[in-house]
């Protein structure tokens, strides 16, 4: 099946304006360039709409991609943000949140400039790591660096976590980071898959009150999303699937989506917050999103 084939059914009938935090772009989006100084991304465009309607998702963040080739390094990162940036100027509508990456072992120099380009130039609303793929740690000398940057521009952190992998970061790398800039807010991704990971981002956020959580891969198993809203508040908490162009069937109903719409636990304000409130606060772009999509859905 392509991309433009993904079924265009609605699975989940519901009241709420949902905002999805975490979708990476597809790579391969960057060599259809067209002569406008564009891309063709019509099918990606209807893939990731057949997937928003299945539970009525009203808009999606674009997140730059951790894994293209970089066989010149910086200058392929400034495509990709380049990218992002375009993709998400061009269809405002659904996908009005585009957030962009760079490495650290590109030196804190060259590091620094593409964030401050990425922040006054194309206007990117936040930067997100995965430090597996950068080969490096997040508590390194090189990332205070960067977050001081992000800092002077207002812009928040978004980091890859896996607490049961060997070749992930830990949670509690995040905390010497996040206690060192207390007025940056850093954005802990795809955390709360597994009991160990949980319990590990959840000591680190009650320690840090600048750390959020996203919901990607949340454990099916003991209410989590209900058991950390009610430990850390509702607030602290962000609707998030890892959308990306080779999702499995599992994005037939994006996980969360159920556990926040059927609880008898949250609150409506504490669902609403949970589903696009905190997301506003943290992308005032969102505030401008009309109620429905001229986009087709």
């Amino acid at each position: 099946m392509t991309s433009s084939e993904t079924p265009n059914r609605t699975y989940i009938q519901h009241n709420y304006r949902i905002f999805d935090l975490h979708s990476h772009v597809n790579e391969g989006l960057m060599k259809r360039s067209l002569p406008d100084g564009g891309y063709d991304v019509a099918d990606d465009v209807a893939y990731r709409l057949g997937i928003m309607r299945r539970a009525n998702v009203r808009a999606c963040g674009l997140m730059a991609n951790h894994v293209y080739e970089r066989p010149e390094g910086i200058v392929q990162t400034r495509q990709m943000n380049d990218f992002v940036a375009w993709y998400r100027d061009s269809h405002r509508d659904i996908f009005p949140v585009a957030i962009g990456g760079v490495e650290p072992i590109y030196g804190v120099r060259v590091a620094r400039e593409e964030i401050r380009r990425m922040a006054t130039e194309l206007r990117l609303d936040g930067v997100v790591w995965h430090h597996h793929f950068h080969g490096t740690d997040i508590d390194e000398p090189r990332m205070y660096a960067l977050i001081e940057e992000l800092e002077r521009h207002g812009l928040p952190a978004f980091l890859h976590f896996n607490g049961d992998s060997l070749h992930e970061q830990q949670p509690a790398e995040l905390e010497p980071l996040a206690r060192a800039f207390p007025g940056v807010t850093f954005v802990a991704l795809c955390a709360l898959h597994s009991g160990n990971s949980i319990y590990g981002i959840r000591r680190l956020a009650e320690r840090c009150p600048n750390v959020m959580l996203d919901t990607s891969f949340v454990r099916p198993i003991g209410r989590q999303i209900e058991a950390l809203a009610a430990a850390l508040g509702a607030d602290r908490l962000i609707f998030g699937t890892d959308m990306v162009p080779y999702a499995s069937a599992i994005y037939r109903v994006q996980p969360g989506v159920l556990d926040i719409i059927e609880s008898e636990r949250l609150s409506e304000e504490d669902k609403r917050k949970l589903f696009w409130g905190n997301a506003e606060r943290l992308f005032p772009a969102l505030k401008a999103v009309p109620e429905r999509a001229t986009t087709r859905l």
